[in-house]
């Protein structure tokens, strides 16, 4: 039989071993999965992407491989997607900038490489995004800074070229920004609102 009534998965913090069951995907009313700080292995399986209910998807500290799929643009109901201190890898597909309720993007720690996706312009509700210690290129999009929660920015340690978006000082809400460890060149735009901005290495 199958728990088709199951809203909630919460087995983090444990040794739990092997890949995470497809057959979540298969429940109608699913709403948070969270199975990080465990020992899982192989991809995220595409089902888990095609649920319209799923609000938490908590993956982080496991030996997951692989890449996010552009299904997760499809999420729409998704807050929260911690995917950090994985073994993932590939770009990031531009459809995540549907996924329009995000507030939390955890991807650090992975081997993310390509462009950082720009038109961010529709995560409003966005405000804890970490894309530090992964091979993100490119440039640093100026998008994220008119999204008007957004408190905390991490991008440290990636292989970002160009210069700090000068809009950064109209982030109404941003409090840290962290670009240490990249390879940005120029002068740093006058900050106005109190932001903390990390450039160096500490």
């Amino acid at each position: 039989g199958q728990l088709k009534n199951l809203n909630f998965f919460m087995a983090d913090n444990n040794t739990l071993t092997g890949p995470i069951p497809s057959q979540f995907g298969s429940l109608t009313s699913f709403r948070r999965l969270d199975v990080e700080n465990n020992l899982l292995t192989g991809p995220i399986p595409n089902e888990l992407f095609g649920m319209s209910t799923l609000e938490k998807l908590i993956l982080s500290n496991n030996s997951l491989s692989g890449t996010i799929p552009s299904l997760v643009g499809e999420l729409n109901s998704l807050s929260d997607l911690w995917v950090s201190h994985n073994d993932l890898t590939g770009e990031i597909p531009t459809e995540i900038v549907n996924a329009f309720n995000l507030e939390v993007l955890l991807l650090n720690g992975n081997d993310f490489n390509g462009p950082i996706p720009a038109n961010v312009d529709n995560l409003l509700e966005l405000f804890f995004v970490d894309f530090s210690n992964n091979t993100f290129s490119g440039t640093i999009p100026p998008a994220f800074f008119s999204l008007p929660k957004l408190e905390i920015l991490y991008f440290s340690n990636n292989t970002l070229v160009g210069t700090i978006p000068p809009s950064i000082s109209d982030s109404p809400k941003l409090r840290d920004l962290y670009l240490d460890g990249n390879l940005l060149s120029g002068s740093i735009p006058e900050i106005v609102n109190g932001t903390l901005l990390s450039l160096g290495k500490f």
